[in-house]
């Protein structure tokens, strides 16, 4: 059988009566997660793009699906309604985990930036367009990179697709449990940015300690022509030499998303 046949009967199968219906909410919730998330939702993606993503996607989802039959696009019920404004809610909050998930690096940054004396480095983010400060920026970016050199963007749509087994099409809306266990990731978006940004801090809390005693010895001591400089090259070589640990610690926090998005259930 050539690729073309291949093609046909693909494409057959999907708009079929009942895989119409299941690529129409595949294509709501994919449509929502791909605005929010990272990579995807980025500003510099241009819309064809995403909207060629978010069709390949639901093109490749929605064959794999069941509907139930009282969940038809032909039914026009208030289940019909219930269940799209459904996939629009999980793949919005999927996006918003998934975004949160990197907002750990900016929240590190941010702290390491306060710490070090550089919170007043401020730059415009290019991806969100929104103001953060460089080192978050650069913590930010470097961990996309090493995210995506090790597979993380593959991960990432497996971990959606598996969503649609994990959270079946219903239209029965989440658990209160599922909205508890999604306001506990949020909130751990900054614990692990603190355990993140913990090296460089306690550096820079080391050296500024040293510069007090200094200045306490040596009352005639100018603190800021040589507190300031030393505290910024310390905390940026600190940063420097655990970037490694960092990064690592960054992806072992990986699992603790992949566990949110199976905890979330119906």
């Amino acid at each position: 059988m050539d690729a073309y046949s291949v093609l046909l009967k693909y494409m057959y199968g999907i708009y079929s009566p009942h895989n119409l219906s299941s690529f129409f909410y595949v294509l709501f919730r994919v449509s929502a997660f791909v605005a929010v998330a990272p990579f995807f939702g980025d500003t510099v993606v241009p819309k064809k793009i995403k909207g060629v993503l978010v069709f390949m996607l639901s093109a490749y989802i929605a064959p794999l699906l069941p509907v139930p039959k009282e969940l038809e696009l032909y039914a026009y019920t208030s289940a019909v309604m219930s269940a799209l404004l459904q996939q629009i809610l999980i793949g919005l909050i999927l996006g918003l985990i998934c975004k949160g998930f990197f907002d750990t690096l900016r929240m590190a940054g941010q702290n390491i930036s306060n710490a070090i004396q550089l919170a007043f480095a401020q730059m415009i983010e290019p991806g969100s367009g929104s103001q953060s400060s460089v080192i978050g920026n650069i913590l930010n970016t470097v961990g996309k990179m090493y995210f995506l050199s090790s597979l993380g963007l593959l991960f990432l749509i497996g971990i959606f697709i598996k969503s649609f087994y994990d959270m079946p099409i219903s239209a029965d809306f989440l658990s209160n449990k599922s909205y508890f266990d999604i306001a506990c990731w949020m909130g751990k978006i900054f614990s692990i940015g603190m355990m993140l940004s913990i090296p460089s801090v306690g550096v820079a809390l080391l050296i500024n300690a040293a510069m007090a005693i200094v200045t306490r010895s040596a009352p005639s001591l100018n603190i800021f022509s040589i507190g300031f400089p030393l505290v910024i090259i310390s905390g940026v070589i600190a940063l420097i030499q655990i970037m490694p640990y960092l990064l690592e610690k960054f992806l072992v926090s990986s699992d603790y998303y992949f566990q949110i998005i199976n905890n979330i259930g119906l």
